[in-house]
């Protein structure tokens, strides 16, 4: 673009200056007209001025008309030499430009290619060096596997009878262990049996049904069949249930139950307060065995409300055995920290109610939470409520109490207590 304006510019610079050369030339040939002004004398009166104009001749003009051909053809002449020589200069400046774009271009180029031999030439070295990381770390690992290798060989060889004789103490450890734990499980295989058999002795306290106040003589289930309905009494209704629950009809055995407990609630008689407790415990371990759990343990708080802070004969034995059939119902329902809460609590009831004969209850109590803890995995714990059973209850004299006890030291010794 640069170089266009410039040829450009050139030729209106001739342009010009070949017209202002003709302007001169015809100005020079043509002169102008003289005018003279007469003036006359004062005396004369004054004319206005009259300019004279000399016309030269037709042949002087012809002559002149041709001069100025004659100079208009060699001005062509001049201008057309200009310009074959402004147009020579024009085009060398150009191929001179050419050259040196050309030039400028084959250097860039070459500095193209010398920059990609250069990316090439550090490309080939980045892989020469990797490679050669490559073989340096795998030669220096093989080594230093050969090092450990002697050094451990080196170390085995120096501590080789001190390695045997640890070898020795630890296999004799091992086997020490191994007899221990054959004990062990010896004591835990006797314990298993012996709580299998307490659970089912619980089972049976707990599934039994109360007969206390109740006639359930060999003729009695058939005089109530002989009997009206409508004229059964609440022992009559007691002692129907027990049939029931005797046949493992349990349900039906309920629904006598809530008949019994119902007359004996409306019952102002004082000796009846005793067998409305006694018929309310049956009916919760009714509901534990049809696994009615929420609504036994509702049953026994309801005994220990009724019975709670009476000092008539029977009723702490009933408020005890409440307390511990609740826990055994918790610990049915899964709510094992509730359960072992509640075996506490009839602990500390019973104990403060100061009756040996009240003493199994405790035991039964004791027995239970240290199996939910044992369950629970909270050996110690369970381990001191077991040497609480052993060393304060040897001398009860009741069957299940001694048997409880009994299993408790068996179980005892395979925790690893004391084994006598």
């Amino acid at each position: 673009m640069p170089v266009l304006v410039l040829k450009i510019l050139q030729t209106v610079m001739l342009a010009l200056s070949l017209g202002l050369g003709f302007a001169s030339a015809v100005y020079a040939e043509i002169a102008p007209a003289k005018v003279e002004v007469v003036n006359n004398q004062q005396d004369q009166p004054v004319a206005l001025p009259v300019a004279r104009i000399e016309i030269a001749p037709a042949s002087v003009r012809a002559q002149e008309v041709e001069k100025l051909q004659d100079r208009l053809i060699e001005l062509e002449k001049e201008t057309a030499v200009l310009k074959a020589e402004l147009s020579t200069r024009i085009d060398a400046q150009d191929n001179r430009i050419s050259d040196g774009i050309g030039l400028h271009g084959a250097k860039v180029t070459e500095l193209s290619n010398q920059t990609s031999m250069l990316g090439v030439l550090i490309t080939g070295v980045t892989i020469l060096v990797a490679i050669g990381g490559i073989f340096g770390g795998f030669f220096a690992f093989r080594r230093a596997k050969e090092i450990a290798k002697e050094e451990s060989a080196q170390w085995f060889a120096e501590n080789d009878e001190k390695l045997r004789k640890e070898i020795d103490r630890l296999a004799a450890k091992a086997q020490h262990a191994c007899d221990t734990i054959d004990k062990h499980r010896e004591g835990v295989v006797a314990s298993s049996k012996e709580f299998e058999q307490l659970g089912a002795e619980l089972k049976a306290k707990i599934g039994s049904f109360s007969v206390e106040g109740i006639d359930v003589s060999e003729n009695r289930e058939m005089q109530l069949e002989n009997k009206p309905r409508t004229d059964w009494t609440a022992a009559d209704f007691g002692a129907y249930g027990y049939f029931l629950f005797q046949k493992g009809e349990y349900e039906d055995a309920l629904l006598a139950l809530e008949e019994q407990i119902e007359q004996l609630d409306r019952s102002a008689q004082a000796e009846d307060r005793l067998l409305l407790a006694t018929a309310l415990l049956n009916k919760g371990d009714l509901l534990v065995e049809l696994d009615r759990l929420p609504e036994a343990i509702v049953t026994y708080d309801a005994v220990v409300q009724r019975t709670d802070g009476l000092n008539e004969p029977g009723f702490s034995e009933r408020l005890a055995r409440a307390m511990v059939h609740k826990g055994v119902a918790l610990s049915k329902q899964k709510q094992f920290d509730s359960a072992i809460k509640a075996y506490d609590e009839a602990v500390q009831r019973i104990k403060s109610l100061n009756e040996p004969d009240l003493r199994d209850w405790v035991v039964t109590a004791l027995g239970g939470k240290s199996v939910l803890l044992i369950q629970l995995g909270r050996i110690k714990q369970a381990k001191d409520v077991l040497v609480i059973l052993t060393e304060q209850f040897n001398d009860l004299e009741k069957p299940n109490a001694q048997q409880l006890v009994k299993i408790s030291r068996l179980l005892l010794r395979s925790l690893g207590g004391v084994s006598e």
